[in-house]
Parts: structure tokens; sequence; C-alpha cells
């Protein structure tokens, strides 16, 4: 089973990333969570500071990640 991280920005733009299932579903989280800027890992919110992280790379908007397991994308 694989993992895949699906981060979408405001402005309609979307990027998937499949995460090997060896890594296991919390890495996935994780990885989602760095992405959008809300890993507890952050010493201050990157989308506070004007960082690039947590936005899109193609119009700036703020972007949210959900980690969507195999079995949800065959039900889908």
């Amino acid at each position: 089973m694989a993992y895949t991280v699906l981060a979408k920005c405001a402005g309609g733009h979307a990027q998937e990333i499949e995460i090997d299932d060896l890594l296991g579903i919390e890495w996935a989280h994780e990885y989602a969570a760095l992405l959008d800027g809300t890993s507890p890992l952050f010493l201050r919110p990157p989308i506070d500071t004007g960082e690039v992280i947590g936005r899109c790379g193609i119009c700036g908007m703020k972007i949210e990640c959900k980690v969507i397991a195999e079995e949800q994308k065959k039900e889908a």
C-alpha cells in the first residue's frame, strides 16, 4: 500500500507526491505538514513570516496538504 500527499492551493493548482508504504503513514503526515507549514517542527509558522514554505510555487497562495491512502483512491 502506498500513500499520496495531495497539495492544493486556493488558486486550483494541485500536486500529488507518492510516498512509499515502507516509510509509513506517520512519515507521510509529517511530510505533508512540512510542505504546508503546519508541522510542529517549525519554531514559527513559515506562512506567517513570508517564506515560500506553505505557498503555491505558481501563484503564491497558501497550500493545504492531505494524505490519501491507496484504498481511499480506489473508493473515490
